[in-house]
């Protein structure tokens, strides 16, 4: 009859929504798991398992092609002394204001946590062919919030460097990497010898930490 075959046809319909919601639910935990186990909890920044991942495959895509793309690396000044001095909540706070910096500069590209004081961005496309200025505007950045800060609790400190892939030069991306990580340290030795708030040294070495 015309009434069985309604049914049935709505017994059937329910079953499949039930399949489909049942099949879309497993996807979303599956996703979250995986947005979990690649998320920094602190910083909502991608972590080091995303970053390995992501270097992995930009790794495979050089050996068959060249490709834009540089590197900036990113060191927080004076962390150890904030934890230890005002707490590692107050520390936290200097890690997630870091993190908004980085972000407002570096608004296209994706940032990892690499450590515990150590970010980086991997910059393609609109960020790549700005690069120049993003980077100066990161260090003016830091530079005026230094000039304004009335301590080291007001202060936010931030070694950046950055490093061009170079198709004749460089084998792979540990190589721009480490010129990254370079410019960064040259960096950070400034910033630490131009510091209002910690004590003048002589040799440019002591205030490596």
């Amino acid at each position: 009859s015309l009434s069985s075959v309604i049914i049935f046809s709505l017994v059937g319909l329910i079953l499949s929504s039930f399949v489909n919601y049942r099949r879309i639910k497993k996807h979303i935990e599956i996703f979250n798991l995986e947005k979990i186990g690649n998320t920094d909890l602190l910083t909502n920044t991608y972590n080091k398992n995303k970053y390995d991942d992501t270097v992995s495959k930009l790794q495979k895509e050089l050996e068959v092609r060249d490709v834009d793309f540089a590197v900036v690396v990113f060191d927080i000044n004076r962390l150890k002394e904030t934890n230890d001095t005002y707490g590692h909540n107050r520390g936290d706070e200097l890690i997630i204001k870091s993190v908004e910096l980085i972000k407002e500069v570096f608004q296209k590209s994706d940032v990892y946590r690499i450590g515990g004081d150590e970010f980086c961005c991997i910059l393609t496309g609109e960020d790549y062919e700005h690069r120049a200025y993003l980077i100066t505007n990161f260090h003016n950045k830091v530079e005026s919030i230094h000039n304004t800060a009335t301590s080291l609790q007001r202060d936010v400190s931030v070694a950046a460097g950055l490093a061009t892939f170079d198709p004749g030069a460089d084998s792979d991306y540990m190589t721009v990497f480490a010129r990254a990580d370079k410019n960064m340290y040259r960096n950070k030795i400034k910033l630490k010898a131009d510091n209002k708030f910690i004590k003048k040294v002589e040799h440019y070495d002591e205030i490596l930490d």
